[in-house]
């Protein structure tokens, strides 16, 4: 490990919550990019292929030098966390797992840590209640965006149950696809919805009609 890389690290603040979280993703990254091995901290960049011209070893190597990196200039009580470890469901996803990896781990701390001004948090509020969704092949992204905004929101102090979620997704429903509201309303209660069956159900849909479509 170079010189540099050493000072560097040695000037690096440590996490202590959201007061710094902001200098410290800044500087993490910088001291990161200069040791080579940044692209550690993105979820699905470090595995070694044909493509990337990196062998397993040198992905294992920058795995550990990212994974230390974030160990050193962690606070005792956030390094306890992360000890368990904690579960995290990734953006644009809605499947839980584990923290392992380096990105996982940075992916955690910044849905844990990183806050927005109170101007910003109403306006991605007024985004998750106002908007519409469209019938245009993309309602998968479309719905990726409302989980984001969720987890935003939620971040930041405005918290969306599980059954409010639901509720805002299927308001923003297309004509096409009111049927989706009349039929989970008709078998369970507004409180009992959850936005992972309600985005199922309007997967489904979709997929049925492209291959109607088609």
């Amino acid at each position: 490990m170079s010189s540099d890389l050493f000072t560097a690290i040695a000037k690096l603040p440590v996490l202590q919550g959201a007061s710094n979280y902001k200098e410290w993703y800044r500087q993490i990254l910088g001291t990161a990019q200069l040791g080579g091995f940044a692209a550690a901290f993105e979820d699905g960049k470090n595995i070694a292929d044909s493509f990337a011209g990196l062998t397993y070893d040198g992905a294992d190597q920058r795995e550990m030098k990212a994974c230390g990196l974030i160990s050193l200039t962690i606070s005792p009580h956030i390094a306890t966390e992360l000890e368990l470890p904690p579960k995290f469901t990734p953006p644009g996803s809605t499947t839980i797992r584990h923290v392992t990896t380096a990105a996982d781990k940075m992916t955690w701390l910044k849905s844990k840590y990183e806050k927005k001004d109170t101007v910003s948090v109403i306006l991605e509020w007024q985004k998750l209640i106002t908007g519409k969704l469209v019938n245009d092949g993309s309602l998968e992204k479309q719905l990726d965006i409302l989980w984001e905004l969720r987890s935003c929101c939620s971040l930041n102090g405005i918290k969306v149950d599980d059954h409010v979620f639901a509720s805002i997704i299927l308001t923003q429903l297309p004509d096409t696809y009111s049927h989706i509201s009349n039929t989970l309303l008709a078998i369970k209660k507004v409180e009992d919805l959850t936005p992972e069956e309600v985005c199922s159900k309007i997967l489904e849909t979709e997929i049925r009609h492209g291959h109607f479509t088609a």
